[in-house]
């Protein structure tokens, strides 16, 4: 513990707004305990607690039951409600990729003072519940559900709400979107296997989906454009659990026509199909990164980012701007790239 010295109380404020600027550079958003602080500011619990007060009374912080909010410099609370609507039910948020960006957007949302709501999306919700949750936010950000009347009369609004789409099935219907470039990611996976050397690969998983077809065309286009020979394995429609032999009947398939690198559009489920597969060690094998299902391989493969951090960024940018008054149309399109390079080589 510092030793502690007279300090002035201006000193001891003016620190602790450096120490928030610094936080708020990091993506930090919790302030500490009281404790903690005391030690760290070398002050009295007394003088924290004072320090905290006036903070919140500026507007530097928010405090939250037992927790402690560092607030953005540019509070988000002028835009209105946010409504994030996604598939789900209770804890789950489904796909997985859906669930990472709403866990990394929920907290800088937060401690930017935004009114942030999740609305999860699923068989039992009707389309009444999804209007009222629609028409009462200023701000819809559209990751996926599955209720065509409602995404027809988002689109009917969209003229005078501001949404915008976080996923492929709805770039084309919608004029906002910050989203994951899912035809950049084939084009990227094409490239990487291209030129580690591979030159008959085999595209598995993913079923006929917006979201996978663009990722499966993308490969295709270019990995034919470089001279390379594809083969194709898409899962079949209906439960989940029916993919994962499916999965590794195109893996162990794959290997015996020779090929020598193989592109899995997503990673859900990757790893016991990967174990039911026996996927030779030479193999060169990429995934996307969805589930983190990735992790549990052995042996290793390799996998393409997300983009969820890169998403999250643009979407605040855009809400700063939003709350300053600059309501402008936004579109934004991002790149994936080599998150962990396992075997490409």
């Amino acid at each position: 513990m510092r030793k502690r010295t007279y300090r002035k109380y201006t000193d001891i404020y003016a620190e602790f707004e450096r120490f928030c600027r610094k936080q708020i550079n990091n993506h930090v958003f919790l302030v500490p305990p009281e404790r903690t602080l005391t030690e760290q500011f070398a002050a009295s619990r007394m003088t924290i607690r004072k320090v905290l007060a006036e903070a919140e009374t500026n507007g530097l912080i928010r405090r939250d039951g037992h927790q402690t909010h560092i607030l953005h410099a540019r509070p988000l609370s002028a835009c209105g409600r946010i409504t994030y609507f996604v598939s789900g039910q209770g804890q789950i948020i489904m796909p997985p990729a859906f669930e990472r960006l709403w866990l990394k957007l929920e907290p800088r949302l937060k401690s930017a003072a935004a009114d942030f709501r999740l609305f999860q999306v699923n068989h039992r919700t009707s389309f009444e519940e999804l209007k009222a949750a629609a028409d009462e936010s200023e701000i819809i950000l559209l990751a996926i559900i599955d209720c065509e009347p409602f995404l027809h009369y988002l689109q009917s609004i969209q003229t005078h709400k501001c949404i915008v789409a976080l996923s492929d099935p709805y770039l084309e219907r919608f004029r906002n979107a910050v989203a994951l470039d899912n035809y950049a990611v084939g084009t990227a996976a094409a490239e990487t296997l291209w030129n580690s050397g591979c030159r008959k690969a085999a595209v598995c998983g993913g079923f006929d989906h917006p979201i996978f077809n663009k990722r499966r065309q993308g490969f295709a286009d270019r990995f034919q454009q470089c001279g390379g020979r594809i083969l194709s394995y898409p899962f079949p429609p209906g439960e989940i659990v029916r993919k994962i032999p499916v999965c590794a009947a195109s893996l162990i398939d794959a290997r015996e026509r020779a090929c020598d690198g193989i592109f899995i559009l997503s990673d859900e489920f990757t790893a016991p199909a990967y174990q039911l597969g026996g996927i030779p060690e030479q193999f060169k094998i990429l995934s996307f990164n969805g589930s983190g299902d990735w992790m549990r391989c052995a042996p290793a493969v390799s996998v393409l980012s997300s983009g969820t951090a890169e998403v999250v960024d643009a979407l605040m940018h855009y809400l700063e701007n939003s709350a300053a008054g600059e309501f402008l149309p936004v579109r934004i399109l991002i790149k994936p790239h080599l998150y962990k390079n396992q075997t490409i080589g």
